[in-house]
């Protein structure tokens, strides 16, 4: 039987106890498929974990990857796994969702190297983890996670598990029937309105970024004059003439992005979450996610209807690469501290903006 790994000179003092800490969970990262593990840093507890996961955990982890962040060669393999130096490799399995969790497996390296690799993963949409020893204020963790019998800090990580996540699926369900029966006098309204006004469809699917990066048919009430080569990447801008008269209105009230209650029953949007953007976005002509480095990171969660950056002065469009980044950074804040009162916040300013509109 593979021994399973240990942290150099770990302290039993310092480990934590489900009694001495209730953040500490004891589960080995396991889920209904194998959970696909990369390792950032070459060393004893490297080669430890790529042991046991060959052997002991291979029926629930799969290795994909082992990176050495450093400029100089690193070892050409680790436990019969090859090394890759630098981490654009590692980037570039996040980009194609061929990663589940990343764990840093440098023991005792100084805050500051850590601090640098975090810097150039942590905006991805993939779990972080840290040697329990890393312990310090200076890094938002968030839990513990027993791996191989030694317990991680997890400092970044897809939000919304276990209760929150129960609460978000019931408060999606709840307020996405109650707003479709509630407004449907007004939807059909609407569909009136758009039909009489100018020809074309009075419902429209746009392909929009949902969570992972997994591509999904938004549904939305037409406000422009049909195009069926407008992709949604440029966006409206003041006095559009793209835009109809009855549009204009939809556009204001919000109307428009009711019938995404129904992608919300779907599976595939939140009613409060970072807005949907359609791929290769533009902003200022470059691509939105090529611009402004934080960007995937909005994609560890559902997109929703509604969001903290929309009721924060984000309603009117992207237009340059300054409010690009504020947008970015507000999706994040909600993210990174949400809570039930401020999913209530946000539906309520959204309501009142859209009346007072």
């Amino acid at each position: 039987m593979v021994k399973k790994p240990e942290f150099p000179t770990a302290s039993p003092a310092a480990a934590p106890t489900a009694e001495k800490d209730r953040r500490f969970l004891k589960c080995p990262l396991a889920s209904a498929r194998q959970t696909r593990i990369a390792l950032v840093g070459v060393g004893p507890l490297c080669e430890a974990l790529v042991e046991y996961l060959r052997t002991e955990a291979q029926d629930t982890h799969k290795i994909v990857g082992v990176f050495d962040e450093r400029s100089e060669r690193p070892p050409d393999e680790i436990g019969r796994e090859p090394v890759q130096s630098g981490l654009v490799g590692l980037r570039r399995l996040v980009e194609r969702e061929a990663v589940d969790a990343v764990i840093i497996t440098l023991y005792d390296a100084p805050n500051e190297r850590m601090f640098e690799i975090i810097e150039r993963i942590g905006t991805t949409a993939v779990d972080i983890y840290l040697p329990r020893e890393h312990r310090d204020p200076e890094f938002p963790w968030q839990d513990y996670c027993e791996f191989g019998g030694l317990p991680f800090l997890r400092i970044k990580g897809r939000p919304f598990r276990g209760f929150p996540s129960l609460f978000k699926w019931v408060e999606d369900v709840c307020l996405a029937v109650a707003a479709l029966i509630l407004t449907s006098p007004i939807l059909l309204l609407a569909a009136i309105a758009i039909r009489l006004e100018s020809p074309g469809p009075i419902l429209i699917r746009q392909l929009r970024i949902g969570r992972d990066g997994h591509l999904f048919p938004m549904l939305k009430l037409r406000s422009m004059r049909d195009d069926p080569a407008d992709d949604g990447r440029v966006g409206v801008v003041d006095d559009d003439p793209r835009v109809t008269r009855v549009g204009a209105f939809l556009r204001r009230t919000s109307i428009d992005e009711l019938p995404q209650m129904l992608n919300v029953l779907h599976g595939d949007m939140s009613v409060i979450g970072p807005r949907p953007h359609v791929p290769y976005m533009l902003v200022e002509d470059s691509v939105y996610g090529a611009t402004v480095a934080e960007y995937v990171a909005r994609h560890r969660i559902k997109p929703g209807i509604t969001g903290w950056a929309q009721v924060n002065g984000m309603r009117s469009g992207i237009r340059d690469i300054e409010t690009a980044r504020r947008g970015v950074q507000l999706d994040l804040y909600y993210i990174e501290n949400w809570t039930p009162w401020l999913d209530i916040k946000i539906i309520f300013r959204t309501i009142l903006g859209g009346l007072f509109s």
